[in-house]
């Protein structure tokens, strides 16, 4: 990768892995702005389900981002998005989240803890406590 002017940012994912191929095949970009990028790492049939969120400054104003399936994410620093199998697992500073889940039964940890969400027609949604 070549930097060709002062403000240009790439991201790059490492995936750990001992003696053989990495399972990650996919890696996209959901959106971005002049001080921030977001980024889909896995999906549907691989092997994670994550969405990474990262501010390139030092504002704490909030960001708003929704992707193509619908998630909207409202963070403020950074945050990961986990979505596995009866879970919803957010690192970071988020504020807010609306996550399609269907009918599934989902959990919902917050920096480790297992906090309160509410799941409307088929639609996790979680805002962080104010205070």
């Amino acid at each position: 990768v070549q930097r060709e002017a002062p403000g240009a940012r790439f991201a790059a994912l490492h995936e750990p892995f001992e003696g053989g191929d990495g399972e990650i095949v996919r890696f996209t970009e959901i959106g971005r702005g002049d001080r921030w990028g977001a980024w889909r790492i896995g999906g549907e049939g691989q092997p994670v389900d994550d969405r990474a969120y990262l501010r390139f400054d030092h504002e704490r104003a909030t960001i708003e981002v929704e992707d193509a399936e619908g998630v909207q994410v409202t963070f403020t620093d950074h945050a990961l998005i986990r979505r596995a199998e009866g879970t919803v697992e957010i690192f970071g500073d988020v504020r807010s989240i609306r996550m399609p889940v269907g009918e599934d039964e989902v959990r919902l940890y917050v920096n480790g803890r297992l906090s309160p969400a509410r799941i409307e027609d088929g639609v996790l949604a979680y805002d962080a406590p104010r205070g």
